[in-house]
């Protein structure tokens, strides 16, 4: 498998209320080699640290060099911050 880099995260709108639908979407770079079969899994804090897995969505192919982007849904079932 080539080089994959997560490029930049974004989460919109910083700051939510309670089950307010929050987009997060994770823009991912292919290096020289062209990558098939990605699966990126989206969290509510570490994952290493009991982080909940919040979504995992399927990329099918990244072109060698070029940048792909995965976006899921979050709602927040409980207040306080969360490290996505």
């Amino acid at each position: 498998m080539g080089d994959l880099t997560i490029k930049h995260l974004t989460v919109k709108p910083k700051r939510a209320q309670l089950h307010e639908k929050v987009g997060v979407s994770a823009v991912l770079r292919a290096g020289e080699q062209a990558i098939d079969g990605v699966a990126v899994s989206f969290y509510d804090g570490d994952p290493s640290h009991g982080g909940k897995l919040v979504d995992v969505e399927h990329i099918a192919h990244i072109r060698a060099n070029e940048v792909a982007e995965a976006r899921v849904p979050f709602r927040a079932a409980t207040c306080g911050v969360h490290k996505l």
